[in-house]
């Protein structure tokens, strides 16, 4: 496993379903861990029903905030790398791409983007 993309989730029912075809569709060995904060607005019910090779979802018992969720998220990870992709469509997952090429770079500590 190469990269772990850790997708902190709250009340993003509108747009995580396409966030994660658009993770899903990059090029990369990767896992995805989808980490939901309690949310309210169906999001939690549409992740229950979740089925898709390389997602594993964790739901949180109480809304612990967003930093709270990554930091569970990364404790699950099993890749190489780890990346934080928002569900509400800011970022572009194709960036993950070029991200993890200067990653792999033998004088490079971390990569944000």
């Amino acid at each position: 496993m190469e990269l772990s993309v850790i997708m902190p989730v709250y009340n993003e029912r509108g747009t995580v379903r396409e966030v994660l075809d658009h993770v899903l569709a990059v090029p990369i060995d990767k896992e995805v861990i989808v980490v939901d904060n309690c949310s309210t607005d169906g999001t939690r019910e549409l992740l229950e029903r979740l089925d898709l090779p390389g997602v594993r979802v964790i739901f949180q018992t109480a809304n612990m905030q967003k930093g709270n969720s990554v930091k569970k998220g990364i404790a699950a990870a099993t890749g190489e790398f780890l990346v934080v992709q928002d569900a509400d469509l800011e970022y572009d997952p194709q960036d993950h791409v070029a991200m993890l090429a200067e990653a792999e770079k033998d004088d490079v500590v971390g990569v944000f983007g």
